[in-house]
């Protein structure tokens, strides 16, 4: 298969992925690409709809996953909540969502290998996560990407929640590189749009969702190591410098 040129195989289609230079750099999805952690985030959700009287249903919560809590905590209630109240809900489920994850994050495959490569070719890297910036601290330090990610947003960081591109442009700004030439890699529909509502190429990896429900992103993998293999692949005759 010539270089740049990627076929996906979905239970639905052929897909092909086809570029002419490698990215300025890649942005990072935290939960989900980084790090399984949708176990630990459904248990904190369910312990906190439990608390009131809420029988929250796994694939109920895999509709919801991926939004920002101002906008899942209404649909968990089933009605508008007061800006206090969701405050309220959301800073209980994060401390809880933290106790649970204390010593038991690990980076999913490929990704700390891809953020080596990255690195190694001058390439940037970020991580721009819906998430409060207390989980992705969290999350980032105990892997060891603190130090090596070029920058990092969280959900305190941006005015307009995925699917909104706000902080995909931000993540590129941050990064001083131009929005067209950095790439997405994301696991979610909402995280999906925001990057290519950014005009950013979206690599999705089918890890919370079916490749067949990710269709919309400009290609789909099932883990960073085969993103991690195509680009390696691929630079051997695209020039690194964009």
């Amino acid at each position: 298969m010539p270089a740049g040129l990627l076929r996906t195989r979905t239970k639905r289609s052929m897909k092909r992925f086809s570029f002419s230079r490698l990215p300025a750099a890649i942005l990072f999805d935290m939960d989900g690409v980084i790090c399984d952690t949708q176990l630990m985030h459904l248990k904190a959700f369910v312990e906190l709809a439990q608390r009131h009287g809420i029988d929250l249903k796994a694939e109920q919560f895999r509709t919801l996953f991926g939004m920002e809590n101002r906008r899942l905590l209404p649909k968990l209630f089933g009605r508008e909540l007061p800006e206090d109240e969701i405050r309220e809900h959301a800073d209980w489920k994060e401390a809880r969502y933290r106790e649970l994850i204390d010593g038991q994050i690990e980076l999913m495959e490929g990704v700390s290998d891809l953020v080596a490569w990255l690195d190694e070719n001058g390439l940037g890297a970020a991580v721009a996560s819906s998430a409060p910036k207390a989980n992705v601290e969290q999350i980032l330090r105990s892997t060891g990407l603190m130090r090596r990610m070029g920058a990092y947003l969280a959900s305190e960081d941006v005015t307009h929640h995925k699917p909104h591109p706000e902080i995909y442009l931000r993540a590129a700004e941050r990064l001083g590189v131009p929005a067209a030439e950095a790439w997405v890699i994301e696991d979610s529909l909402h995280g999906i749009e925001a990057g290519q509502r950014a005009g950013m190429k979206v690599l999705a990896v089918a890890t919370t969702h079916r490749a067949d429900e990710l269709q919309v992103a400009d290609a789909v993998f099932d883990n960073v190591a085969q993103i991690l293999s195509m680009l390696k692949t691929s630079s051997r005759s695209l020039a690194i410098d964009p």
